[in-house]
């Protein structure tokens, strides 16, 4: 089901791009990064994994009043952001993505709740539910809202915005009319001696060490989004226009389009990486084997597929999004870096202390924050789209606490890395020569065309090429190991 939701939301996005191809969008994209934001302050959020002895029916129902106050104290915050960025409208978009950040919440709380009373089917099928409620409203709302309708921009967005709430709320009606009227105060677990305070705050943030990672992570798009909007518009005068157009392909559209790529190069990792979480946890001796050889998969899968983006990103974006310019092609690198900060970080979780855990992650962000200005004004200076420099400083901050985390991880369980660089390097010859032939094969096969179905063969011939080079490539080793 998740596979298909995300599928979804992926169709859903490109329909987006091109109903609201000739619509300014900048009110969604930076309410949108703050619905990232405010959704990874929730991101370990749970009932039911948190039950013990100490809680009971009274926890349950005060963390559920609890999130409202804390949904009342976003929306006022976020309202105060947008009155303070001064473009028109956004404070009352951003009450309305507040709300929405609440509704999402509540309905997760709602499930685990169902599943501790006892209602599990109802309970594990009804944030899917939500999903795809929220889903099949937004594709014909857009659609009615841009092609039917002649509302204001950013009354459509406050109304895509406001699709999670109508649907949380009609949920809520109905589970409480066909279920929750019937339970009378039905309690989970003895009431008598409980520090209700302490129970609400493992209900909202299960693990604080998860939640802060998850708010750094988020901060970087955040903060870059706002950064490069005040950069655009007061140092460099780009309309409102241009500068809605610029931001919304690279930290929306393009963005998206990475996360969805990282996450299907994750699975394919996951399996060594869950081994070297275990053998951190248990000391074990084969540590130093195992993530040496994490690291190499990591980095030689994320080239592997970088380096073919690079190639094929001008036919992606043309054909997925119907953009004249290449928004896929700068974000490459962080789709490369991000992968090994999001690799790194997760073992510095299990394995080092927060307090070094929380120095690695700012002194990342506190770089990546330091040189954005100075990036953004040295690409403009060579020629570069001013948002790239915006990339490489959050590239920038990730290299950071990689190489910081790198070192954590050595210093602590003595590993020896220098045994392994020849792997490295090897992995990086191997991404060179497929980057020739893939370059070679650019003289033969254009890259640029305005024909949907020429940037859709173009796609997958070079992927065919790639698949080709590697086959032939695991031959020749074959016949040399013989």
């Amino acid at each position: 089901m998740k596979k298909i939701i995300n599928l979804l939301y992926m169709i859903f996005v490109i329909l987006m791009c091109y109903i609201t191809k000739n619509v300014n969008m900048i009110l969604f994209t930076i309410s949108f990064g703050m619905y990232i934001l405010f959704m990874s302050f929730f991101s370990t959020t749970s009932i039911k994994n948190i039950i013990g002895d100490n809680l009971n029916y009274k926890s349950i129902r005060y963390s559920f009043l609890f999130v409202f106050i804390i949904g009342i104290i976003m929306s006022i915050l976020s309202f105060g952001i947008g009155y303070i960025i001064g473009i028109d409208k956004l404070c009352y978009v951003n009450i309305a993505m507040s709300i929405s950040v609440i509704s999402n919440v509540l309905i997760k709380m709602i499930s685990d709740y169902l599943e501790i009373l006892g209602y599990k089917k109802i309970g594990s099928f009804l944030p899917d539910i939500y999903k795809l409620s929220s889903l099949g409203i937004c594709f014909v709302g857009i659609i009615l809202l841009y092609k039917v309708f002649e509302f204001s921009n950013y009354i459509n967005i406050i109304v895509l915005f406001s699709v999670n709430t109508f649907v949380f709320v009609v949920l809520a009606i109905m589970l409480y009319v066909f279920l929750f009227r019937n339970i009378k105060n039905k309690k989970i677990l003895d009431d008598k001696g409980n520090n209700y305070l302490l129970d609400i705050k493992k209900i909202i943030v299960l693990d604080s060490t998860i939640t802060g990672v998850n708010i750094v992570k988020s901060s970087y798009i955040y903060t870059s989004i706002i950064i490069t909007y005040f950069i655009l518009v007061n140092k460099y005068n780009y309309s409102y226009e241009m500068v809605g157009t610029v931001i919304t392909d690279i930290y929306f559209y393009g963005l998206l389009f990475v996360y969805f790529i990282y996450k299907f190069i994750k699975k394919i990792f996951d399996k060594e990486n869950n081994i070297v979480m275990e053998n951190i946890v248990k000391k074990d001796k084969k540590l130093n084997d195992n993530f040496n050889n994490l690291i190499t998969k990591v980095v030689k899968l994320s080239l592997n597929i970088c380096i073919v983006l690079l190639v094929i990103s001008g036919p992606i974006s043309r054909f997925l999004f119907g953009s004249d310019v290449n928004i896929i092609f700068d974000l490459v690198p962080l789709l490369l870096f991000y992968t090994l900060y999001d690799v790194i970080v997760n073992l510095l979780i299990v394995g080092i202390k927060n307090k070094n855990l929380f120095i690695t992650l700012f002194s990342g962000l506190i770089v990546k924050l330091l040189f954005e200005y100075v990036l953004i004004t040295s690409v403009y200076r060579m020629g570069y789209n001013l948002t790239f420099g915006s990339i490489l400083s959050i590239v920038l901050g990730f290299a950071i606490s990689v190489i910081i985390g790198i070192i954590l991880i050595k210093n602590k369980y003595k590993l020896n890395l220098l045994s392994y660089f020849d792997n490295i390097l090897n992995v990086i010859y191997e991404n060179i020569l497929l980057c020739l032939v893939l370059v070679l094969f650019t003289l033969i096969v254009d890259v640029n065309s305005d024909s949907k179905i020429i940037n859709l063969l173009v796609i997958f011939f070079y992927i065919f090429i790639s698949i080709i080079f590697f086959i032939v490539k695991r031959v020749i080793e074959r016949k040399r190991a013989r």
